[in-house]
């Protein structure tokens, strides 16, 4: 599991440079033994540009059974926009899914490219999907309108976490104010939220 490749590649790690100097490529390269995937790839650009990726949903296709989002990342910094000076960087995002039956898989999903179709599983036709499920990614996402029309009942039941619920409202936010996102989604996340009980969230809602 993850978590095991976690742990004995950070046993190698300290074994190996116990009595010596170390970098964090030299950490990265333990992780990708242990766990036989491309860790130091996947951080390289987490750990050396400034700034966090943004996802926004490009299409949507939903049916009874599943729906297949489109998704683009692009550059968001403090000031919510990309540096203009600077070509824009490619992150590997490890994304989590989750609908009424909570997260959809145990392992996250890569996306590799500037833009990358997923396909996640409903249980009905009314289902929704929250992306970035657990806030496993440092990376904000624009989840669309007829997304946020569709999780006012996970938000009011409480099948969606208070700690995604918080996101979704300071995403949105954060996005719709920098003129990357719809300020309808926000307000409708709003309204479902009318009932929190939650103090992170409330605060969130402040």
């Amino acid at each position: 599991t993850g978590a095991e490749a976690f742990r004995a590649g950070l046993q190698a790690y300290f074994k190996q440079y116990a009595y010596g100097n170390a970098t964090t490529e030299n950490l990265w390269d333990a992780w990708s033994k242990a766990s036989g995937k491309d860790i130091n790839k996947i951080m390289d650009v987490w750990t050396t540009v400034k700034g966090y990726p943004y996802l926004k949903v490009i299409s949507e296709k939903w049916s009874d059974s599943s729906v297949e989002i489109e998704l683009e990342q692009n550059w968001f910094l403090q000031d919510g926009s990309g540096d203009s000076d600077t070509e824009a960087p490619l992150w590997n995002i490890p994304l989590l899914f989750a609908t009424s039956k909570g997260p959809t898989s145990e392992t996250a999903e890569i996306m590799t490219g500037k833009t990358q179709k997923f396909t996640v599983p409903l249980s009905g036709a009314d289902d929704f999907v929250k992306i970035n499920a657990g806030q496993t990614a440092l990376v904000r996402v624009a989840h669309s309108v007829e997304m946020a029309k569709r999780m006012k009942v996970g938000l009011t039941s409480g099948t969606i976490g208070a700690i995604d619920r918080a996101s979704l409202l300071l995403d949105g936010y954060a996005l719709a104010k920098a003129g990357l996102g719809s300020l309808e989604s926000v307000m409708e996340i709003l309204r479902a939220l009318e009932n929190e009980e939650n103090n992170n969230v409330w605060h969130g809602i402040t």
